[in-house]
Parts: C-alpha cells; sequence; structure tokens
C-alpha cells in the first residue's frame, strides 16, 4: 500500500481516536514542535489525522511528496520508507 492520503477526510479529534480503536490501533493525540526527519521505515502499520497544521510526508523511495492539509488521513503501510517535514502541528496518530 505504501503511502495513501485522503486530504478530505474531515474527521473531528473524537472521531479519528474512535475509529483508530475500533479497528485495532493505539491512539493518541499529539502536538509536534516545528521539524523534520531522516528516511525511516516503522515495523507498524501508522494512521494520522491532521488535525491543525500541515504535515508533508516524502515517499523515500518514490521520492513522491505527500502535502496532509488539516483535514487529511494518512495511512503509511509498515515498512515503508519515508521522512517527514512539518511546522507546529496537532495530530491523532494511531499504531497498529
Amino acid at each position: 500500500m505504501g503511502i495513501l492520503v485522503d486530504e478530505h477526510y474531515g474527521a473531528s479529534e473524537q472521531e479519528a481516536l474512535a475509529e483508530l480503536r475500533r479497528e485495532g490501533f493505539s491512539a493518541e493525540t499529539k502536538d509536534y514542535a516545528p521539524g523534520r526527519t531522516a528516511p525511516h521505515a516503522h515495523d507498524y502499520e501508522v494512521r494520522l489525522f491532521i488535525l491543525d497544521g500541515e504535515f508533508r510526508l516524502t515517499d523515500a523511495d518514490s521520492g513522491t511528496v505527500h502535502a496532509c492539509p488539516s483535514g487529511a488521513r494518512v495511512r503509511v503501510s509498515a515498512g515503508t520508507r519515508h521522512s517527514e517535514d512539518h511546522k507546529a502541528l496537532r495530530m491523532v496518530v494511531g499504531r497498529r
């Protein structure tokens, strides 16, 4: 699957947390200071709901950049190499 972005998903914080927990994810709301990461991969699936700010996710293998605005739902498959870049950001993070 790699990286999938639904830019206009529009779930509220409570809707996102409930959806993730129904689907077996651990879920929490997190605030992030501006930052970026080097390319990396996780051994688990990640699902993100962007509540405030914009998150840029780059597929490290293809170079494709995904702009993920407020209201977006993002899915990152386990093992997908990616890097992250963002200003101040609030999102719901799910891991499974």
